[in-house]
């Protein structure tokens, strides 16, 4: 299966991801497994502001009929 990038990711998205898996410095006494799944959710949102911004350099338009409700 070729590689077709990722779908379409809306700034709303993005914003509601952000909130909701900052990335931010655990708090001391953090158990280790939580700190690695915090990290984990973190460089997930990361990976898709990253591609979000490689769309928008490739002009990337949201599909025919998409709303932010959706």
């Amino acid at each position: 299966m070729a590689d077709q990038g990722p779908p379409y990711i809306s700034d709303e998205l993005l914003a509601y991801l952000t909130r909701m898996f900052p990335d931010r410095c655990p708090q001391p006494g953090t158990p280790t497994d939580k700190v690695w799944f915090l990290a984990g959710q973190a460089s997930v949102v990361t990976h898709l502001r990253h591609a979000r911004e490689r769309g928008v350099d490739q002009q990337l338009e949201p599909p025919d009929g998409f709303t932010a409700n959706s």
